[in-house]
Formats: structure tokens, sequence, C-alpha cells
């Protein structure tokens, strides 16, 4: 169960580095349009 639970701490560590990878990109995004 220990590989299991370090699977899914990967898998939210992923998750939350994919969602602020695409905060930063938007971010970026809408700051070079002057939103």
């Amino acid at each position: 169960t220990l590989i299991k639970k370090r699977l899914n701490q990967m898998a939210l560590d992923k998750d939350t580095s994919i969602k602020a990878i695409s905060d930063k990109v938007l971010n970026e995004f809408l700051e070079k349009n002057n939103y």
C-alpha cells in the first residue's frame, strides 16, 4: 500500500503542477493582451 500511496501522491503533484503551469501561461497571455 506504500507504493499505492506514493503513486497517488505523484498523481496529485502532477495535477497541481499542470494546473500551476496552465495558470501561469494564462496569466502571461492575459498580460500580453492587456486584459
